[in-house]
């Protein structure tokens, strides 16, 4: 059987793990979900941030490593979009909008 993940917020819609990572690669879309906003936000993240950071790894080398640097990549990338916001320079300010 197949694993399941549960998708972040509200919702309790479940979709095939292997959905998720076919749609990291761009093999596939995302399933459809029951709500047009959450099917947008899932797909969102899946852009945002799976993609970029995990695409380039095959599932069978994939470690707790890989996605720990995907958050610490995100945090870094928030922390110099604050920084650039309270600089009150209007071209770093354009930089992250």
């Amino acid at each position: 059987m197949d694993d399941l993940l549960r998708l972040p917020g509200r919702t309790t819609r479940t979709c095939c793990a292997r959905s998720i990572v076919a749609a990291i690669s761009k093999k596939e879309k995302l399933p459809k979900a029951e709500s047009r906003n959450t099917y947008r936000s899932c797909e969102s993240h899946v852009c945002l941030y799976l993609r970029p950071h995990l695409a380039h790894i095959r599932r069978d080398k994939l470690s707790v490593a890989h996605p720990d640097g995907m958050f610490d990549a995100i945090v870094e990338h928030n922390d110099l979009i604050a920084e650039y916001r309270a600089s009150g320079d209007p071209c770093k300010v354009a930089a992250v909008k």
